[in-house]
């Protein structure tokens, strides 16, 4: 697995660099990584996030979106007197982390989720030429008319 974070180099290696920097995964040391493994992302894991996502920003959300489904998957509490281990907060973290991501990139769509739903005009008070939204975050966005 390659591990590339260099914040002075360019094209695909930058790009790398620069969703490391916003995920925090820049320690390529043993188990220092930020997956629950202790792994980090591998250089094409994040290149394909990118690539699919057409910004940094928005490539550094797909990864934390990603790691919030792991860290949810490996979430666990344990305490033994007065030490203890909560990983279940990881994944609520790295969720809040790619909301975050995905409204600074300015990125239409989040997880994958569709943003209006078309009225259909059989509703009651509703105009068949309105679109309505189905979360709070399309509400302050313009409603589109039909021609």
């Amino acid at each position: 697995m390659s591990f590339t974070y260099d914040l002075t180099a360019s094209g695909d290696s930058l790009y790398i660099s620069q969703i490391r920097l916003e995920i925090g995964d820049t320690d390529s040391a043993t188990d220092a990584g930020i997956k629950p493994s202790g792994a980090n992302f591998s250089d094409a894991e994040l290149l394909q996030f990118y690539n699919d996502e057409g910004s940094v920003l928005a490539g550094a959300a797909r990864a934390c979106e990603v790691l919030a489904r792991m860290w949810a998957g490996a979430s666990q509490a344990v305490r033994i007197r007065e030490y203890s281990i909560d990983t279940t907060k990881k994944a609520t973290d790295y969720n809040s982390l790619a909301k975050e991501l995905r409204a600074r990139s300015g990125s239409l769509f989040v997880s994958g989720s569709a943003p209006t739903m078309r009225v259909d005009g059989y509703g009651n008070d509703e105009n068949s030429q309105e679109t309505t939204d189905s979360s709070g975050y399309w509400r302050e966005r313009k409603v589109i008319k039909w021609p």
